[in-house]
């Protein structure tokens, strides 16, 4: 866009002002009033500001020493609002969405789980904000088509942004809130943005602990709850580690199977027989094959464990022995699955945020986690969004850096100079400053279309010093006296530099303000760029000519020393 622009300026421009800036020939064709009250208002407003900017300069230039001093201050000080604003992946986008899961003691019947999710879903769509209400009752696993009676998720969209005063955030707490009151359910409720779901890796906060033994692990991610829970902005914590459905482990006595001669395999084929039936033979019948399924024809022993210790079995010797004999019978819960990373057992703790940044949230957690005694040979990690956003800064800083090189090393070709590159890249820390202030002000955390926004300034920022350096140049050619030639730079690139920053801080202004579904993405990026432009137009109108005079006298004096 900048390179047709380019084009559009050297060709198209130049030929629409011979046409149109006939100023005497438009005026007596059209009736023009160009002394109208605004226009001259208007331009008695920028006489005044050029002339109280030129004393201004004057006086900056007799004491240079303390303007650079009060500048590299205010740089320093800036630098300290970057830990105050805090930082994030992406920015929370209201997309209008999200889901409430609803999880029921093992055992819970269809019907248990469809009364209870029944009475959170009549409360939810109940609410003026909630357009439509999805509800799914218990969970099928595609594989094996086995049912799972007891969880549910209720999918839920709200009404577009400009039809409700609420955000999908402040939806989902008042949810939340009444949810806690439900008795009997584990509930929780996730909002979906871009930060959790398109990008990153899900979960703001995610920490991962390693080890061997399962049960200390799932020790240790108790212990990781609780102090998550005891952390400021921590909501909806879970570990993924799920205890599994109830079993009973029926083990064999060796000594007592011994003795009448029954093997496991005996015992565990006799059990399958009678609980759930065993295919004896196929019976045909036109062409089709129909299983014969032998099973106990008693449903009394199957009513519970008791009755089941009463199934008999045969012994090699024809003898009939109960089970309970011959065997132990274990309550206990076996987990569903086992994660592993690097071949080592991991158990993830992960919570969602609300009302605080990652940034800040992250260093609070990390400080708590460090304090928590690990066991030998365990160990953990923080992953999510907080390890995304690290590397995204990483590459990013870097991309900034080679983008600062970049911009000298043209500079420097353009005015075959070292020193006036250097003059003119000062003007990209101050943008940064201006850039932390506004996010300050505005209470946004640097994130990744903010730090786009630090590269974009990098780029833009130096264009008025370069129009006040060149200017400068030129007029020093022309025979003026160094101080002369400074303040007629000033005086004259006023105006132009006023109008390019107007023009960019303005045309930034509805993205900044995030206007429109899902506009909070991208707000942070124009709220940076106007910030670090604004900022750095008013210190490089007052910098960029005192560090000039200062380097002028120090490439005077390095001749004579030599």
């Amino acid at each position: 866009s900048l390179l047709a622009s380019f084009v559009i300026a050297i060709t198209v421009v130049p030929m629409l002002c011979s046409k149109f800036l006939a100023i005497d020939e438009i005026k007596t064709k059209f009736n023009f009033k160009y002394k109208s009250k605004l226009l001259s208002s208007f331009g008695r407003f920028i006489e005044f500001l050029t002339k109280e900017y030129g004393m201004l300069l004057e006086k900056s230039l007799k004491m240079r020493k303390r303007i650079v001093i009060f500048a590299l201050a205010l740089f320093v000080l800036s630098l300290s609002l970057i830990g105050i604003v805090g930082g994030e992946l992406f920015p929370t986008s209201d997309e209008g969405t999200f889901s409430v899961s609803v999880e029921m003691p093992f055992g819970s019947s269809l019907e248990d789980t469809d009364k209870v999710v029944s009475e959170i879903e009549q409360y939810i769509v109940n609410l003026p904000e909630v357009e439509t209400c999805t509800v799914s009752i218990g969970l099928t696993s595609f594989f094996s088509m086995s049912g799972n009676t007891n969880s549910s998720t209720i999918q839920v969209l709200l009404v577009d942004r400009k039809h409700r005063d609420k955000t999908t955030t402040d939806v989902a707490n008042i949810v939340r809130q009444h949810l806690s009151t439900i008795v009997g359910a584990k509930t929780s409720v996730t909002v979906s943005s871009m930060s959790t779901g398109g990008m990153g890796s899900g979960d703001p906060i995610n920490i991962k602990i390693q080890g061997d033994d399962l049960g200390i692990l799932k020790q240790i991610s108790e212990d990781f709850k609780e102090i998550l829970q005891n952390i400021d902005g921590t909501i909806e914590i879970k570990s993924d580690f799920e205890e599994g459905s109830p079993e009973v482990r029926v083990t064999l006595d060796r000594q007592k199977s011994s003795f009448y001669g029954i093997t496991a395999y005996q015992l565990a084929n006799t059990l399958k027989s009678s609980l759930s039936g065993s295919t004896a033979t196929q019976y045909k019948v036109n062409g089709d094959e129909i299983d014969i399924t032998l099973s106990l024809s008693s449903a009394s022993q199957k009513k519970s464990i008791e009755d089941m210790k009463q199934i008999l079995i045969q012994s090699p010797r024809g003898q009939y022995v109960s089970v309970g004999q011959i065997a132990d019978f274990q309550y206990d819960n076996s987990p569903s699955q086992i994660s592993r990373q690097d071949q080592v057992r991991t158990i993830t703790v992960s919570s969602q945020l609300s009302g605080r940044d990652l940034q800040s949230a992250s260093n609070e957690i990390l400080r708590k986690l460090e304090e928590y005694h690990m066991p030998f040979g365990y160990s953990f990690e923080m992953g999510g969004q907080q390890q995304d956003m690290i590397e995204a800064f990483s590459s990013l800083f870097l991309a900034l850096m080679l983008s600062i090189v970049l911009i000298y090393m043209i500079l420097a070709s353009q005015f075959e100079s070292l020193l006036q590159p250097f003059i003119i890249m000062m003007s990209v820390p101050f943008a940064f400053t201006g850039a932390f202030l506004a996010l300050f002000i505005t209470g946004t955390p640097l994130s990744l279309p903010a730090f786009l926004g630090l590269i974009v300034l990098a780029g833009i920022v130096v264009n008025n010093a370069i129009v006040l350096i060149d200017f400068i140049n030129q007029q020093r050619k022309a025979g003026l006296d160094r101080m002369t030639a400074i303040l007629n730079s000033g005086r004259y690139r006023l105006r132009p530099i006023l109008m390019t920053t107007l023009t960019t801080v303005i045309a930034l202004v509805p993205l900044a303000i995030g206007i429109g579904e899902g506009s909070e993405l991208m707000a942070p990026m124009g709220i940076s760029v106007i910030g670090g432009l604004s900022f750095s137009t008013l210190i490089t109108l007052i910098l960029v000519p005192v560090l000039y005079s200062i380097l002028d006298d120090l490439t005077k004096k390095v001749p004579k020393k030599s």
